[in-house]
């Protein structure tokens, strides 16, 4: 069930959780990130445990989850953050002086400027995106079934282009 509903954001998304506000969890994330994508042994993840949001949470266990779709190289490079080869050298010493922007001086805040600018929008489009989606189609198949219309549900998503079409032809338009 995980797969479906959490593949994208755990395939594609991992990343942005580079930004996490929680210290250890970025150093651990971004230091499973580049051996994955180096093809090197995992290192471990210390400390065992992080609080987050009063809670301790097992750190290595959680890295592992947030992990889980990241295998090979290819597919870390080809998420969101890592793509962007002009970042890495920086990124990969970012990680390296424990996710700390101010060891890293003016580079670092240069860093930090273009990683929220990479992460910081990207999962609330995402999420934006498909709530409007589900919102549209739950419409359309509340509208249907109301008229006792019992079409393929498959169409949920085309009942306002119908619509319009429609209007258009009443309209006199093609």
């Amino acid at each position: 069930m995980q797969r479906k509903h959490h593949y994208k954001v755990l395939k594609t998304l991992t990343p942005c959780a580079l930004l996490h506000p929680v210290q250890e969890v970025r150093v651990a994330l971004g230091r499973r990130l580049f051996s994955i994508m180096d093809g090197t042994p995992q290192p471990p993840v210390l400390p065992a445990t992080a609080d987050i949001d009063g809670e301790e949470v097992d750190l290595p266990e959680l890295i592992d989850l947030m992990t889980q779709f990241l295998k090979t190289p290819e597919d870390v490079r080809a998420s969101a953050v890592m793509q962007e080869a002009e970042l890495l050298p920086d990124l990969r010493a970012w990680v390296a002086a424990d996710c700390n922007f101010g060891a890293m001086g003016a580079r670092g805040l240069l860093l930090k400027r273009a990683l929220e600018g990479l992460i910081y929008p990207r999962p609330s489009n995402e999420q934006f995106s498909e709530r409007l989606v589900n919102i549209g189609n739950s419409t359309y198949v509340a509208r249907r079934l109301h008229r006792g219309q019992h079409g393929d549900l498959r169409q949920g998503g085309c009942g306002g282009a119908d619509a319009r079409r429609r209007q258009t032809r009443r309209d006199g338009g093609v």
